[in-house]
């Protein structure tokens, strides 16, 4: 029986360098570093962001689709929503 797993995706958004997004999003520049510096928040962060660029953060598949290699996700996930990924947390 193949297995579902679930996985958190950081993805790679560069908000620090993107002052037009941080002003769509409102976001000051002391509460980017805030949001960068805690886990919780910057999870938030992640989350308002997936959010705006219209990409998950969470991601369900089946194991036997990518048996190889946590990198085979990744670029799978990179190709499929056109931005790289920072990092992944299985749930």
């Amino acid at each position: 029986m193949t297995e579902e797993l679930s996985v958190y995706i950081f993805w790679e958004f560069d908000i620090e360098t993107d002052p037009d997004t941080q002003r769509c999003l409102e976001i000051t520049p002391e509460d980017l570093q805030e949001s960068l510096d805690d886990k919780e928040k910057s999870i938030h962060l992640n989350d308002c962001l997936c959010e705006f660029y219209d990409v998950p953060s969470k991601f369900t598949y089946l194991q036997e689709e990518f048996e190889d290699s946590q990198d085979s996700l990744t670029d799978y996930l990179s190709d499929t929503y056109g931005w790289l990924i920072k990092s992944v947390l299985n749930l």
